[in-house]
């Protein structure tokens, strides 16, 4: 998760916010809510993180493509440029729906989510947001996945919730039935 700001020409940007104690030095300066600020301790649960998915499952996987295999920071520059074996997620069967649960390591704050696809881009349809309790922050999001290129950072920008996200339910399903949905890492 991290924070997104549309730019002077209406371009979406994205930047690292380091938490830092309370948020009172780097890019995070400024960002924490309800004025919290302290040069020692802070908290953290109040930053907007930069972080990425420490578990995931998955409704189904391609034996060898688990969905474990997307925690952590994205590995492939595109599908074909993975070292083998391919760390990546792929749904069990081509044109099949899954869904995939992310958690993450420090629930925060948040008002975007980035999804690597790694390959057979365009099957991201709805993402769900939870809390620590694995309740269910707001309405499902419909997601309008129109990526065509492989290593595709798929940016879902949401109005920043007020609770903290600690899981996200990503529902996919193949624009082809000849292709898989396949993840590298989500953040």
């Amino acid at each position: 998760l991290y924070e997104y700001y549309c730019d002077s020409n209406k371009h979406i940007q994205y930047e690292t916010i380091t938490c830092n104690g309370g948020c009172t030095s780097g890019a995070g300066q400024g960002r924490c809510p309800n004025g919290t600020s302290s040069s020692s301790g802070g908290n953290q649960l109040a930053c907007i993180a930069n972080q990425y998915a420490s578990t995931a499952t998955a409704s189904n996987s391609y034996s060898i493509y688990p969905a474990s295999n997307i925690t952590g920071a994205p590995e492939c520059t595109g599908f074909t440029q993975c070292t083998s074996p391919y760390k990546v997620w792929l749904s069990a069967a081509r044109g099949q729906a899954a869904t995939v649960e992310v958690t993450f390591p420090t629930p925060t704050l948040a008002n975007s989510i980035l999804i690597r696809e790694a390959f057979y881009a365009g099957f991201v349809k709805k993402i769900t947001l939870k809390d620590q309790n694995n309740t269910i922050i707001g309405s499902p999001i419909t997601v309008n996945d129109t990526s065509t290129a492989e290593n595709y950072n798929l940016i879902i920008p949401f109005p920043k919730t007020s609770v903290l996200v600690s899981k996200v339910l990503i529902d996919t399903l193949p624009t082809v039935s000849t292709n898989y949905s396949c993840i590298d890492a989500v953040q």
